[in-house]
């Protein structure tokens, strides 16, 4: 079994760091102004529907990780139920997902700081490209 970090590096993933880390990935800032108009009533809702999506997320997660004990995440939870031919499937589909969406987010996040801070800077062709 390989290691899982430094022991001695001291740096700890929180709990509540890993729950707002992937309630960023699911709730996404392009919704951030529409969500704006709904008020502090919003609140109960993302609650709600929070509990409803990642309490379910995570003993599937806490399951799968139980009843297939080795390394591999997905792949080896597939592997292990469809097949190797399914396990590059869901492994190519997961890769893939992270490697159009993280840009596309980063690149959003780099033009919505431009506006915020710098108006004239999202006009800018040198700032503007490298982001996109």
């Amino acid at each position: 079994m390989a290691s899982h970090g430094n022991p001695k590096s001291g740096r700890v993933l929180s709990l509540f760091v890993l729950a707002m880390m992937n309630t960023a990935l699911v709730v996404g800032l392009e919704g951030f102004p529409t969500m704006a108009g709904f008020g502090l009533g919003l609140i109960t809702w993302y609650l709600f529907f929070g509990l409803v999506y990642f309490i379910p997320v995570g003993f599937v997660a806490a399951e799968l990780g139980v009843g297939f004990p080795r390394e591999g995440g997905v792949y080896a939870w597939v592997k292990e139920a469809l097949g190797i031919r399914w396990a590059f499937v869901a492994s190519w589909m997961q890769w893939i997902q992270i490697v159009v969406w993280y840009p596309s987010v980063l690149a959003v996040c780099a033009l919505a700081a431009a506006d915020i801070f710098a108006p004239d800077l999202g006009d800018e062709k040198w700032y503007t490209v490298p982001a996109v």
